[in-house]
């Protein structure tokens, strides 16, 4: 088991990448204090596994780093991810490049910044979110 501060999950073929999301979002919902780092890179968790990660992480005051870059999430992902940032307080940066978080998305994160004063890092790069959602 991983007791590290940071805990990185990129594309991997050769072990079972489901298997250690399950581990790593129990360990944040326990609050683990040593997980201060989150990085789901190409994991593939989708919308899914993205409103999973962020009910978990409803109670986690811990963790500061959350990086969901190329992980097929689209709007109800955002919008799950959103929601949670409307109450935690330690999450400080947020990867989500290379989704499909769309214009509403983008829209409900940046409403959510409206509330969250703890947030410093915001990237929604190459998500399809047109000038709508950049507005």
């Amino acid at each position: 088991v991983c007791v590290c501060a940071r805990a990185f999950l990129t594309t991997n073929r050769f072990f079972n990448m489901e298997a250690w999301v399950v581990q790593l979002v129990q360990r944040a919902r326990q609050n683990d204090p040593k997980l201060k780092e989150l990085e789901f890179d190409g994991a593939g968790i989708g919308d899914n596994g993205t409103c999973e990660l962020a009910a978990a992480l409803r109670g986690n005051t811990v963790l500061e780093s959350l990086e969901l870059s190329s992980n097929e999430m689209g709007v109800e992902g955002a919008l799950a991810l959103a929601d949670l940032l409307k109450v935690n307080t330690s999450i400080t940066q947020l990867t989500l490049s290379f989704n499909a978080a769309s214009a509403e998305g983008a829209a409900a994160l940046a409403s959510m910044l409206e509330i969250n004063t703890t947030l410093t890092l915001l990237d929604l790069g190459n998500n399809d979110i047109g000038t709508a959602g950049a507005v």
